[in-house]
């Protein structure tokens, strides 16, 4: 028995679901069929866009995809710092990551300058973590990319105005929007070319970019500082002009090796370890610094988390080495889990203090938790240290381990292929050269400044979001008021 239609019921049913009804003439023009990419607030943002200036990006320039991961084989990294591969997970927001670089030959790189990277030019990342977009500046000179990004040349619009747009949460939002696949997600030029882009006045244009160029001045003033803290802590370690042996033969008996280190790999034995202990030994002898164990100096220390947990959009942070930047988490990157989740992951979760060390990407990699991230749950790939002594301090010890005299004693334990994974033990062996507590605080001081300057160039980086936003959502002349009240 057919039943009148019961235009109640239907909303009833309907109350709670977003659906979006699509002309058939928009489907093929995008080719998409799947829901999420015509989410509402998509919809919104498109539609604001449109009543706006606006251009598609392939229309203000040209691509260039990175080179197949067969023309270049990881394998061939050397320590010459000449000239950068940029990997995929090199480019964040705004600017590349220049902490943890790789190199390549000047052979290959010749063989793929095709890839080479300019000034001005735009990175996307298309593969992996999708949708970031850096700026190559001046610093990134003599630089190729990866396949797993896609490089935009501005041809008509100001390229560090568009690394806001891309970054702002219309840019960026949009352009999550154009992922395609589930198992390998990825973005194609061909979506990426028709990414709507608002086009404002040549003013703002300009007015944006001078924050861009501000914020870049503090990052590099910030990284300036934290260089002189390491140089400083090196002075007084005596190791600033050192030059480790290059000599690759060491003569051990086996009482000397295997008996004490259980270790059998030639490598491990390089003359320049030894030298590196032994003036750390001397700098302490009958002086006011001490040289002890790490693992003397805390409690028992923690691997993080191995658990396969659910992110969800707000909750307790996990913390992961993918975040981290500059020394820090970066807090625009950070994931989360439920309190639930977190509550189960009790020995995986760390205070106000402590220190973790990453274990495995980046080996040996210090970050003192802030006191924002007091509760947060770790992952596997970090080993907590939590100090039980008065005579150290957190923050200096994150420096000892970030500079020479951390990597160093890091590099010897990772080498002859065995260790692929820092462990506990290997931790809690490294040996720490204490200063006194008013040397350590001196130190301390100087990293703490270049943080607070890092953090006015982040403030620049969120202004120039904010602003493309007001002048999106209200008008240009409104948010070029509110960029010169903030600055």
């Amino acid at each position: 028995m057919n039943r009148p239609f019961d235009e109640a019921k239907y909303k009833r049913l309907l109350d709670g679901l977003e659906i979006t009804e699509i002309e058939l003439s928009v489907l093929e023009e995008s080719r998409r069929l799947d829901a999420e990419y015509y989410q509402r607030k998509f919809l919104k943002m498109e539609h604001v866009l449109s009543c706006l200036p606006n251009q598609s990006l392939g229309m203000l320039g040209s691509f260039l995809t990175g080179p197949f991961g067969s023309e270049f084989n990881v394998e061939n990294y050397i320590s010459d710092a000449i000239y950068r591969y940029v990997r995929g997970k090199d480019v964040k927001p705004f600017f590349l990551k220049d902490d943890d670089n790789v190199y390549i030959p000047e052979a290959d790189f010749k063989r793929l300058s095709k890839y080479s990277l300019h000034l001005g030019d735009i990175l996307v990342s298309v593969v992996g973590t999708l949708g970031n977009a850096s700026i190559v500046t001046e610093s990134t000179s003599s630089a190729i990319f990866s396949c797993k990004s896609t490089v935009f040349h501005s041809k008509a619009i100001n390229p560090f105005y568009l690394i806001a747009y891309l970054n702002c949460s219309y840019g960026h939002s949009l352009l999550l929007r154009k992922t395609r696949g589930t198992v390998q997600a990825g973005i194609n030029i061909e979506d990426l070319s028709s990414l709507l882009v608002f086009t404002p006045s040549n003013q703002l244009q300009i007015n944006i970019e001078a924050l861009i160029h501000s914020s870049f001045e503090k990052l590099k003033q910030s990284k300036a500082l934290y260089a002189e803290a390491e140089n400083l802590l090196l002075d007084e370690l005596g190791l600033h002009d050192w030059q480790p042996s290059a000599e690759q033969i060491a003569v051990k008996t086996f009482q000397q090796s295997f008996l004490q280190t259980g270790r059998l790999d030639a490598e491990y034995y390089q003359p320049k370890y030894d030298e590196l202990l032994k003036r750390l030994a001397a700098l302490t002898n009958g002086n006011a610094w001490k040289l002890c164990s790490l693992g003397s100096m805390s409690d028992p220390l923690h691997y993080g988390s191995s658990t396969k947990l659910e992110y969800i959009n707000q909750g307790v942070p996990f913390l992961r080495i993918a975040d981290v930047n500059q020394y820090r988490f970066d807090p625009e990157s950070l994931k989360y889990i439920s309190p639930a989740a977190a509550a189960s992951e009790a020995s995986a979760t760390v205070r106000t203090a402590d220190m973790i060390i990453s274990r495995s990407g980046t080996l040996g990699l210090a970050v003192v938790i802030t006191p924002e991230l007091s509760g947060s749950v770790f992952g596997s790939y970090f080993i907590r240290v939590r100090l039980n002594t008065s005579n150290l301090t957190p923050d200096y010890l994150a420096l000892y381990m970030n500079a020479m005299v951390g990597r160093m004693q890091v590099e010897q334990a990772n080498t002859g292929g065995i260790q692929t994974n820092l462990t506990i033990p290997v931790i809690e062996s490294l040996q720490i050269a204490i200063p006194p507590i008013s040397l350590q605080n001196l130190l301390v001081d100087k990293v703490n400044e270049s943080f607070r300057t890092q953090d006015e160039s982040k403030h620049l980086l969120n202004v120039a979001k904010r602003g493309v936003e007001m002048a999106i959502e209200q008008d240009e002349a409104t948010a070029m008021e509110w960029m010169n009240a903030q600055t």
